[in-house]
């Protein structure tokens, strides 16, 4: 339920790490270097984009609750909860309101219960739910006072299309006449006729889709409309014809709008030998034409065009009757497969046409022009596959309605009709490093394929480019340079000259190596067992064996084992067969080591292409972990030579020796005997070790003794070495000898006390003897005052007693040497701590105290009761406290967490090895929130503040003075929330040299919020919200270096902004939306080393760089950098009727103007630079 991990060193947390902590009431993570730790609360929506929910990344042990928004939509809840241990809210139904795209934002989030330190959950980013409809492509094709209108639909955004809108302008787009309006349902699908024009002007048309979202963006089209031929230039007889039908006096007399008043136009036998095309235009009523007894021969192109109501024609007694109507098939442009009926001159009644097709299907077998136009709807071809596709006309036969008379109809040439190439089949065949590519042509299209193109990609990857094959003839291709193992993807398309391009036939394939890697038959690890000890040439088990599948060319490979590894100086291995055997020399001992391990390494010799390598390199391993088994093994026989027995004295010999063989576990002990006479009894030396040397004591001068040495171990006892022969010295002079009665004690009354006189030495290395005796202090009685080590019981009462220790060498008695024992009382627990104070903080009391008297033994551990309200103190439970500290030191602190208000009484003890000791006084404190210091700044300031102090020096806000401000060098404020910052918030933090403020939400900063930052070089303000800065904002930050400004809005900067900030080095304004520099603004930065202006409103920002004369006469000048420059700018120089000083300048880092360049005339004339 209570959790604290505050004080530690935790730089991040597992998402999931409170995934199961369903329970916890508290979490403490403060005073962590990753503190205050951050889980992102974010939005997703459902696959229909119908409804979205509030997902973590991952736990929180508490109730989360978030509150949403929305932009052009309602939500069915706007306050969601994340239940503690879980990752995901209740779904939140969205229904779009207004147009355009539609946001849902977080908020607000908060932890519903518990108490949270050093944790938070923050806002992630925001959920567009729906989107808006792209703009279509449009086109305009314009006519008399008129215009028709044509779209196609381009991403209908996440909502279906309700309608579509246009709007038409005159003005370039200034007015629009109509602004948007529907278009109406029967103008046809994705077309429009717009009316009443103004003819020779260009308008502007926009098409816009509408969803329940909103209205999308709008597509674009211009077209500028024309009225018909004028009648004036008309052909004569038809302007004539017109004028008389309308009744007025002169051509110039017909307005346009007239010519659909006219129904009937007679021209029977009016001379007329040819028309032009635009003779009938707008005669868009016209029922009768009598084009009788004239001397035609054809009819022009597009007469009939836009007479749809004709009932009636006459061309009969021309020169040519019947006259012809001119039939062609034509391909559509941009629709491949497609064709068309045309006739010419337009139809002037409906006119049906048969067609056939050779190798191809039509969608149609025949076609009807309608009155009034030139071309039929389109018919579809779809070829067989089997050659060439053409289309042609059938039989043409004219029945004329009622009306109309001498007309046929003049067929055209068969039309061929091209297709794409169609997909080859592909097939991909995997090599090394390589796939070859083989393929069958599909349909050609109806023309022959002039070149073929590859590309490929790792599967998924980035497509490569096309690669032209280079030959018409389907064929194959090898692609090199590929990885082996990894898949690619290939792509085969045919291509017609250099216009046609064929769709794409497809193969995947995985390379792989022309030679295969050998590979090892037993199971990673092998296992092997070998008894210790065992001979030289011994195989190893079975051979460790690999086996190789070739390279595909039906060779068989000579592989090669090579033994490696941390013990394979005790093995062999046979090259050819991987027999690994015991080597010569080895040491194979159960007791050193009881496993061991060798690597098998095999390679055929050749690389993966099949080629045989200079250096062969191992193309498969397999570890042998090797258990040797015991053996018993006692020590060997120490061998004569290894043993030396020298005569140190006339009573002693110094023998040592070296260790004999020994196979099985460490030598625990050797057993030394001598004897003086061939006859008599071997001696025990008393020797007990393993140090190899003994000094053998009380032998009498100038004698031969026979000595022998045997080794045990934990396996048993080795055998008697042969004698080896020593010799006694012959009798020295005799040297006093020396007592030594052993250190001082310090003794509890009543203990057992032993004296130490085993420090003694003789250097005759006669035996000694000892006599002690007491000097003063209480009387007490030794055990034996002639042994070396005698011992005593303490009294009962408390002093010093002292003793004297002389030796004797059996010759001559040594010099007294005193020892001091000191007796002391019996130690009690520890006296009852002074000092005591506690002090309220915000949920937290402070407590102080000092040691007592810690009653003769080391105080081992603190203890701490508490009790509130009302509670009797004396009914609470003694709690043992934890600290980093010793338990000994005098001076002790701890912190209680309580409720604020309640007051709370404490006493604490000390514990030493006696038991506890006496309760101190008790003391009493209120913990309430505080006030002063830095308290009444933004909270987010405040806290950081805080944790940025010595934990152990400040508690709270209301410990922070003025001294523990100016001590702070760094502030970070990155991610706290912030929206906004209070004047005062950084006053106080004169000897602060870098501060992150990044992440946030500031819109703007407080006038002078910088000012007692004098020392600051280092400031981050990225990812903010920043639209405009103070001019003066940075006039006391004279020792800034490092300025970060990115991922702002800033639209606009202060050309004195970086007045004051002469030092700056480093300078980052990207990602804003700055589309100039202001003059003067890099004025004075003489130090720069790096400027980003990346992803701004105008990409790259320019430097307005111009010449300038300095004087009227025009003979001197110099070139300024409007903005100053950034950098050293040099600047080429060129002049008109005249020559310079120099041919360049250049502006210094820092500078706005360059060095004067003086400028001499060379001819009359305007001087130019």
């Amino acid at each position: 339920q209570e959790l604290d991990l505050s004080g530690n060193r935790l730089q991040t947390l597992s998402a999931l790490a409170f995934s199961i902590n369903k329970a916890l009431c508290s979490l403490n993570l403060r005073n962590n270097p990753g503190a205050p730790f951050a889980q992102f609360v974010e939005l997703e929506s459902n696959d229909e984009g119908t409804a979205i929910r509030a997902r973590l990344a991952g736990t929180i042990p508490f109730n989360t609750a978030v509150t949403l928004s929305a932009t052009r939509a309602e939500l069915d809840a706007t306050e969601i909860t994340i239940a503690a241990g879980e990752q995901f809210s209740e779904w939140v139904t969205v229904t779009p309101a207004g147009t355009g795209d539609v946001f849902i934002l977080i908020t607000e989030t908060e932890f519903v219960t518990g108490d949270v330190y050093g944790f938070e959950a923050k806002v992630g980013d925001s959920t567009i739910l729906f989107s808006v409809p792209d703009a279509p492509t449009v086109a305009a094709v314009a006519e008399d006072a008129s215009a028709v209108l044509s779209w196609t639909e381009s991403f209908s955004g996440t909502a279906p299309i309700a309608v579509w809108h246009y709007r038409v302008s005159a003005d370039g787009g200034t007015n629009w006449t109509p602004d948007w309006t529907i278009v109406p349902s029967d103008a046809g699908p994705e077309s429009l006729r717009i009316e009443n024009l103004t003819n020779d002007t260009e308008h502007i048309f926009e098409i816009s889709a509408v969803s329940v979202v909103g209205r999308g963006a709008a597509g674009r089209a211009v077209a500028t409309p024309s009225a018909p031929k004028g009648v004036c230039d008309r052909s004569e007889a038809v302007k004539n014809a017109i004028v008389t039908a309308l009744a007025v006096e002169s051509c110039a007399d017909v307005r346009h709008s007239r010519l659909a008043d006219i129904t009937d136009l007679n021209l029977n036998n009016s001379a007329l030998t040819a028309l032009d095309s635009g003779d009938f235009a707008g005669l868009t009523a016209l029922t009768d034409l009598d084009l009788s007894d004239n001397s035609l021969s054809s009819l022009p192109a597009g007469l009939f065009d836009g007479l749809t109501t004709l009932t009636m024609l006459d061309l009969s007694g021309n020169t040519v009757d019947p006259i012809p109507l001119d039939v062609t098939l034509q391909a559509v442009e941009d629709a491949e497969g497609k064709i068309q009926v045309h006739i010419a001159q337009g139809a002037p009644f409906a006119i049906t046409v048969p067609l056939t097709a050779t190798n191809a299907e039509l969608s149609a077998s025949s076609v009807t022009i309608a009155a009034g136009s030139q071309n039929s709807p389109q018919v579809t071809l779809t070829p067989d596959e089997k050659g060439t596709v053409s289309a042609e006309l059938g039989t043409l036969t004219l029945s004329l309605p009622t009306g109309f008379t001498s007309l046929k109809l003049n067929g055209g040439a068969e039309l061929s009709v091209l297709f794409s190439p169609y997909a080859p089949e592909v097939t991909a065949t995997p090599d090394h490093r390589a796939v070859g590519l083989t393929w069958t042509a599909g349909f050609d299209g109806g023309a022959a394929v002039t070149d073929w193109e590859i590309r490929h990609r790792p599967a998924e990857g980035e497509w490569g480019v096309w690669q032209k094959f280079g030959s018409a003839t389907p064929s194959k291709h090898e692609i090199v340079n590929l990885e082996n193992g990894t898949e690619y993807e290939f792509e085969v398309r045919a291509l017609r000259g250099t216009l046609v391009v064929g769709a794409a036939g497809k193969a995947t394939a995985t390379p792989v190596p022309a030679n295969t890697a050998p590979v090892f038959t037993d199971t990673d690890p092998v296992t092997r067992t070998l008894a210790e000890n065992t001979a030289e040439n011994t195989n190893l088990g079975d051979p460790i064996v690999a086996t190789d599948a070739g390279d595909g060319n039906d060779e068989t490979p000579t592989l090669t084992y090579i033994l490696r590894g941390d013990d394979a100086a005790q093995f062999a291995i046979d090259s050819g067969t991987g027999q690994i055997t015991v080597a010569e020399d080895a040491v194979l001992d159960f007791e050193t080591k009881s496993s061991l391990k060798v690597i098998v390494d095999v390679h055929d010799g050749r690389d993966e292409s099949g080629d045989e390598e200079v250096t062969p390199v191992v193309d498969a391993s397999m570890p042998v972990n090797i258990t040797l088994t015991d053996l018993l093994e006692p020590p060997a026989r120490p061998s004569t030579a290894s043993i030396t027995a020298t005569g140190a004295s006339a009573n002693s010999i110094q023998v040592s020796w070296t260790e004999p063989t020994n196979t099985g576990p460490p030598i625990t002990d050797y057993d030394v005997r001598f004897r003086g006479a061939l006859d008599d009894d071997y001696i025990d030396a008393g020797y007990d070790g393993v140090d190899r040397q003994v000094l053998l004591l009380g032998l009498q001068p100038v004698s031969d003794y026979q000595i022998a040495v045997r080794a045990r171990n934990e396996e048993g006892t080795g055998p008697w070495s042969r004698d080896s022969l020593g010799k006694t010295l012959a009798e020295p002079d005799n040297l006093t000898p020396s007592a030594d009665s052993g250190p001082d004690q310090d003794v509890l009354v009543g203990s057992t006390v032993t004296l130490d006189g085993s420090a003694s030495v003789d250097l005759d290395e006669h035996p000694l003897t000892y006599s002690w005796t007491q000097l003063s202090g209480t009387t007490v009685t030794l055990d034996d005052s002639t042994a070396q080590m005698p011992s005593f019981t303490a009294p009962s009462t408390v002093g010093t007693l002292q003793f004297r220790l002389i030796v004797n060498d059996r010759r001559v008695d040594s010099s007294p040497d005193d020892v001091d024992i000191r007796v002391l009382a019996m130690p009690t627990t520890p006296n009852a701590p002074q000092e005591v104070s506690a002090q309220g903080h915000d949920r937290l009391i402070a407590l102080k105290w000092k040691a007592g008297t810690d009653g003769g033994a080391a105080i081992t551990a603190w203890q701490l009761r508490q009790a509130s309200g009302t509670d009797d103190i004396e009914d609470s439970t003694w709690d043992t406290i934890t600290s980093s500290s010793s338990p000994a030191r005098t001076k002790r602190s701890h912190r209680v967490e309580v409720d604020n208000g309640v007051a709370t009484e404490f006493q604490v003890r000390a514990m030493n090895s006696e038991g506890d000791g006496a309760a101190s006084a008790t003391v009493s404190a209120t913990a309430s929130l505080p006030t002063g210091g830095i308290c009444d700044r933004t909270e987010s300031v405040r806290d950081a503040i805080v944790d940025a102090l010595p934990a152990e020096e400040v508690v709270d806000c209301g410990d922070v003075n003025d001294a523990r401000l100016e001590s702070l060098t760094g502030l970070s404020l990155s991610t706290k929330g912030l929206t906004a910052l209070a004047s005062g918030d950084l006053d106080g933090l004169s000897g602060l040299t870098s501060l992150d403020l990044s992440t946030n939400s500031l819109l703007d900063l407080p006038t002078g919020i910088f000012d007692e930052l004098t020392e600051l070089t280092t400031l981050n303000l990225s990812s903010n919200g920043l639209t405009l800065l103070d001019g003066e904002l940075f006039k006391h930050t004279t020792k800034l270096e490092s300025l970060n400004l990115s991922n702002n809005d800033l639209t606009f900067l202060d050309g004195k902004l970086f007045k004051y900030t002469t030092k700056l080095e480093s300078l980052n304004l990207g990602t804003n939306h700055l589309t100039v520099l202001p003059a003067g603004l890099f004025d004075g930065l003489t130090a720069f080393t790096s400027l980003k202006l990346n992803d701004n409103s105008v990409y790259p920002m320019r430097l307005n760089i111009s010449f300038e004369f300095t004087n009227d006469e025009k003979t001197e000048g110099r070139v300024r950098v409007m903005q100053g420059a950034p950098f050293n700018i040099t600047v080429e120089l060129t002049a008109v009727n005249a020559t310079l000083s120099t041919d360049s300048v250049t502006i210094e880092r820092g500078s706005v103007v360059s060095p004067t360049v003086t400028i001499t005339p060379t001819f009359n004339g305007e001087i130019t630079i």
